[in-house]
């Protein structure tokens, strides 16, 4: 059985997720106000895109796939990936919806 290591996949992801931290480690606690959310949702595209440009390239490398079985797997993973970007919106959304009810002042606090 041949054995398929997954460490290339997880090295961009942690180079990603450090970067991330140390920009916003770096920045003043307010927000910008030049970045709109249409700004912050074209960058994670552009992010999500060259991210899994990279996961298919490393899975050709690594798999190696033969043309009927590349086939059968792409459409699958094309799928996959397609739902997992889904539950990724919905996460997201889930964090903003809860974001705008920690800001707003709660009215109905018990004194």
């Amino acid at each position: 059985m041949k054995r398929i290591s997954l460490k290339p996949i997880f090295h961009p992801l942690i180079l990603v997720a450090g970067s991330l931290l140390l920009h916003g480690c770096a920045t003043s606690g307010k927000p910008k106000t030049s970045l709109t959310a249409d700004d912050a949702r074209a960058q994670m595209e552009v992010l999500r895109s060259d991210f899994n440009a990279y996961k298919i390239r490393t899975f050709n490398q690594v798999l190696k796939l033969t043309a009927p079985e590349a086939e059968k797997f792409w459409p699958i993973y094309r799928h996959y990936e397609t739902e997992l970007a889904a539950v990724g919106d919905r996460k997201l959304a889930l964090i903003r919806e809860f974001q705008a009810a920690a800001v707003q002042p709660n009215q109905t606090q018990p004194t």
